[in-house]
């Protein structure tokens, strides 16, 4: 498979992100901490989650993923201090910025996916405690321990 054959969008997953996106835009309609809130965020990490499963270099629903994920956490859902949608969103910004899709063309704004990753980063260096023995930076680690379960698998059902 060539370098443009791999650029090409699917359309499917597009068609998964851009729901995503209408969702996300209108979430200011429904107050936060508000069941009607939390099932637009489950929806629009559902939607997101399909998308990446579609193509799996797609940087701009990996960042919204992240910060649904990120909002999840601030919102204190599932409970409050739970800290399981802060290492979900830090495993996929991660990995956003581990990965080539980092840049154009798989992620059409990275200005919003650095600041996605200082936010969540930010976040994860007060929050979780950095190992000891320094083997792995937090972000690392959530990303090797979590990745998989923030994209393949609903962890709110």
């Amino acid at each position: 498979m060539g370098f443009f054959q791999r650029l090409k969008s699917n359309p499917k997953a597009e068609k998964e992100f851009n729901q995503a996106l209408d969702i996300y835009r209108q979430l200011r309609r429904h107050p936060e901490r508000s069941m009607e809130y939390r099932a637009q965020l489950r929806e629009i990490a559902s939607k997101l989650r399909k998308a990446i499963a579609l193509n799996e270099r797609h940087g701009d629903a990996h960042v919204m993923l992240a910060n649904a994920y990120f909002l999840m956490f601030l919102d204190g859902f599932p409970r409050v201090g739970e800290l399981l949608p802060l290492r979900l969103a830090a495993a996929v910004i991660q990995h956003w910025a581990d990965e080539p899709m980092r840049q154009y063309p798989w992620t059409k704004n990275r200005d919003t996916g650095q600041t996605m990753y200082s936010q969540v980063a930010s976040a994860v260096q007060t929050l979780l405690p950095s190992p000891g023995d320094g083997s792995q930076h937090p972000m690392q680690a959530c990303k090797a321990a979590f990745y998989d379960d923030a994209v393949f698998r609903d962890m709110f059902a």
